[in-house]
């Protein structure tokens, strides 16, 4: 869900979030910027994975990597950014973690989340549901697109004309 731009640097979670499900009182996203947080970017979605992970079930930063490729389909994501995820979720008050000590090998610092953390999620949710009606009514126009053959005319310089299935051009 993060901008790669200037526009958006700096802000929380919680601020892009509600920017990208246009539910920002403080900023309208439009005069923010055009691109509403980017929400379908798949490195700003392991966000809201990790804090449905977590309400699920509290876990270390290894745990949650393995879960994001099984659960979601979010195996290639890198470590180094999950870690960073964690500790700015947990900066910015929506996890909390304490040091499981017991059991072998060195103490992990396990996750949970906060109220502010559900909080966040039920942004994401309702940001991930708007966007699913956009791209679902998106694939259904491309999908019919693709399935009546209507092609624009290369030889009509993609203006204007379309290829009939006689093979020949129409004027539009």
């Amino acid at each position: 869900m993060t901008c790669s731009g200037d526009c958006c640097r700096g802000s929380s979670d919680r601020d892009r979030a509600e920017i990208a499900a246009g539910e920002s009182a403080a900023v309208d996203p439009a005069e923010r910027c055009g691109c509403r947080g980017r929400e379908a970017q798949m490195e700003g979605f392991a966000i809201p994975c990790l804090l449905l992970l977590l309400l699920e079930k509290p876990a270390h930063g290894y745990d949650l990597i393995d879960r994001l490729g099984t659960e979601f389909g979010l195996g290639g994501v890198d470590p180094g950014g999950v870690y960073r995820n964690l500790r700015r979720m947990e900066d910015e008050g929506f996890l909390r973690s304490t040091w499981e000590t017991g059991g072998p090998g060195p103490a992990r610092k396990v996750y949970s989340v906060t109220r502010e953390g559900e909080e966040l999620l039920a942004v994401w949710a309702t940001s991930v549901a708007r966007n699913r009606r956009v791209l679902d009514s998106f694939l259904a126009r491309y999908e019919a697109y693709a399935a009546s053959g209507d092609r624009p005319d290369p030889a009509a310089g993609g203006a204007g004309g379309r290829q009939t299935s006689g093979g020949g051009t129409e004027d539009v």
